[in-house]
């Protein structure tokens, strides 16, 4: 038994760090491909096409789809939307690693809204994870100065996006 749950924390914790370098590598590419396509259309090649490969599930669900699923899906769909806009128009301005480094700052921006819309406050270990978190975002991305760049805050509101 303890050998099978040492083994599935094993591979949970390899696939994350698998999953991480993945999601880390793709600010690379994506900067490389908005210096050849403007980001709007990249981004609409990017969608579209995975608009058309879904849809077939999607009209195998089509029962299954009424008013409330269609709102719902817009609101998100917007918002996944404005993330991916605002992550990819700050890779125009501001270096792949910075922009993936704020960007992941959802982590920390999930609690506070939680806090904020939720009524679901955090446990003091998470608060001070958020402090220490927004403490070393600022000394990565502020430089010694007190103001971000428009890549960073073009960052910073995607991080919002995918906090939501």
């Amino acid at each position: 038994m303890e050998n099978s749950l040492n083994r599935r924390e094993f591979f949970a914790d390899g696939a994350l760090v698998f999953i991480s370098l993945i999601w880390g590598s793709t600010f690379i590419i994506i900067k490389q491909a908005i210096e050849a396509v403007p980001p709007a259309a990249f981004l609409t090649l990017r969608f579209g096409t995975a608009f058309f490969l879904m849809l077939p599930f999607c009209i195998l669900q089509w029962r299954h789809i009424n008013g409330r699923v269609l709102r719902d899906g817009t609101i998100l769909g917007t918002v996944l939307f404005l993330a991916f806009l605002t992550q990819t128009l700050s890779l125009q301005y501001t270096a792949a690693s910075v922009t993936a480094f704020v960007t992941g700052l959802f982590i920390i921006i999930v609690p506070i809204l939680s806090a904020i819309l939720l009524r679901k406050f955090p446990h003091p270990c998470s608060i001070a994870g958020v402090v220490l978190a927004a403490a070393g975002m600022g000394l990565i991305t502020l430089n010694g100065r007190f103001s971000l760049s428009t890549g960073e805050l073009l960052a910073l509101l995607s991080a919002f996006f995918y906090s939501l």
